[in-house]
């Protein structure tokens, strides 16, 4: 095993990932951009992950039956998004024209309220069509 291939890295997360394992995911994407921090796929797929699990615990605030549940799932879910903004930004820097990467992005910006660049993202999208 190369302990140095960050395809190996990769790849083992996207497993995790489609597992519904997250802590192993992040770890390995995590790894997989500390050997290629240019990793289009690796930066992508973790901003996701964070994103996806966002968007799951959302879903669960909105079923919560008590106000205290509610914010806690709310706040983790937005630290999600948050931790997921840094990884969508690196990985549009590096395929500007990726349009998942953009609705993706245009998502993000519109949940933390940055409307200018979430309308900044829209606008790149209907000039991809």
């Amino acid at each position: 095993i190369d302990t140095e291939n960050d395809l190996l890295y990769f790849n083992r997360a996207t497993i995790y990932d489609q597992e519904g394992n997250i802590e192993l995911a992040e770890k390995d994407y995590k790894s997989a951009l500390e050997y290629n921090a240019s990793s289009f796929g690796a930066n992508y797929n973790l901003g996701a992950l964070y994103f996806n699990y966002g968007v799951k615990l959302k879903g669960q605030a909105s079923d919560a039956k008590s106000d205290n549940k509610y914010k806690a799932l709310t706040k983790k879910a937005n630290d999600n998004f948050s931790k997921a903004l840094p990884y969508m930004e690196k990985a549009f820097e590096l395929d500007a024209e990726d349009k998942n990467t953009i609705i993706s992005l245009k998502q993000l910006y519109a949940l933390k309220g940055d409307y200018d660049k979430s309308g900044e993202m829209k606008k790149l999208l209907t000039e991809l069509k």
